[in-house]
C-alpha cells in the first residue's frame, strides 16, 4: 500500500522509551500507510527496536551528524522522506488514541486548501494529564503538515535545540491564513513526563500575532545575547525568512 504519512522521530538515548512511541503509532487506524523515520546519533543503533516492530510498522533510520540539534535531526527526516503528509513525535511521547491519524487525514480530505492541521496536546506529569497550549502556535507535536506546502515555501527547521518548533510554526503561520490552517478540538498527542521546573527556555522569541511583530522579533532573536543556541546556519536561515517575507508584496501590504 502507498505510504501517505511520514512520522519523524529524533532519538538520543531513547532505547527505553521509544517502544511506547512506536506502539502508539502501530495501534493507529491506518498504520499501514505510515512511514516511520528514526533520526539518531552516529554512535547509536535502534535496529533491535526496529526489528521488534517488523510486520507492524515500516521503519527506517537515518544518522544525524555528531552533536546535531533536534532541529537539524527533524530536518534530516524531512529531507530524506517523501510522503504527502508529515508529523513529528518525540521519542518518549505517544499519540492520544487509536484514531489520531484518521482524524487528520479526514480533515485534510474534507478541505484541500489546508496546509496544516493542529490538534490539542496533553502533558503527563506524575500520572496526571493536563491540557496545554490550546490552539497554540508553539509546539509542532500532535499536528500534521502538508509536504507540498512546506517545500513550496521553503519552510525548514533552524539548527537549534530549543525553540526550533516555535520557529517552524512561525514560518507555517506566515505563509498561511485562517482558511488554510485548522485547529481540531480533539486531543491528539500526549507529551510525557513534561515538567515546567525541569525545562529551561532561553530563546528570545515571543509568541506574536502580526507579521510586522514577527519580523521585528526574529531580528531581535538573531541579535540577542540570550539567543546563544543559534549558530551561523540558523542566523542565516532566520535572516532569510525575514528577507523573504519583506520581499513578498502580499505580506508587505498586510503589515
Amino acid at each position: 500500500m502507498t505510504k501517505l504519512i511520514d512520522i519523524i522521530i529524533p532519538c538520543y538515548k531513547s532505547h527505553k522509551t521509544i517502544k511506547k512511541t512506536l506502539s502508539s503509532i502501530a495501534s493507529q487506524v491506518g498504520a499501514e500507510r505510515v512511514q516511520v523515520s528514526i533520526i539518531h546519533r552516529p554512535e547509536e543503533s535502534y535496529l533491535d527496536e526496529i526489528n521488534r516492530f517488523s510486520g507492524l510498522l515500516d521503519i527506517q533510520s537515518f544518522t544525524s551528524p555528531e552533536n546535531a540539534s533536534i532541529g537539524k535531526a527533524r530536518q534530516i527526516g524531512i529531507d530524506n522522506t517523501k510522503c504527502k503528509y508529515i508529523m513529528f513525535c518525540d521519542s518518549d511521547d505517544i499519540l492520544h488514541d487509536n484514531f489520531v491519524l484518521e482524524k487528520f487525514i479526514n480533515t485534510f480530505e474534507q478541505n484541500a486548501k489546508l496546509n496544516a492541521v493542529y490538534g490539542q496536546i496533553l502533558a503527563l506529569n506524575d500520572n496526571v494529564l493536563t491540557p496545554i497550549g490550546s490552539n497554540h502556535w508553539i509546539w509542532i507535536f500532535g499536528s500534521m503538515f502538508k509536504r507540498e506546502f512546506l517545500a513550496k515555501n521553503e519552510i525548514r527547521y533552524t539548527d537549534t535545540s530549543a525553540g526550533e518548533d516555535c520557529g517552524f510554526n512561525k514560518q507555517v503561520k506566515m505563509f498561511s491564513d485562517i482558511n488554510t490552517i485548522k485547529f481540531l478540538n480533539d486531543f491528539t498527542y500526549v507529551w510525557t513526563d513534561w515538567n515546567k521546573e525541569n525545562r529551561v527556555n532561553t530563546v528570545s522569541f515571543a509568541f506574536v500575532d502580526s507579521k510586522k511583530d514577527l519580523i521585528k522579533n526574529t531580528i531581535y532573536a538573531i541579535n540577542s545575547e540570550t539567543s546563544h543556541q543559534y549558530n551561523s546556519n540558523s542566523y542565516y536561515l532566520q535572516g532569510y525568512i525575514c528577507k523573504k517575507i519583506l520581499e513578498n508584496k502580499t505580506f508587505i501590504n498586510t503589515l
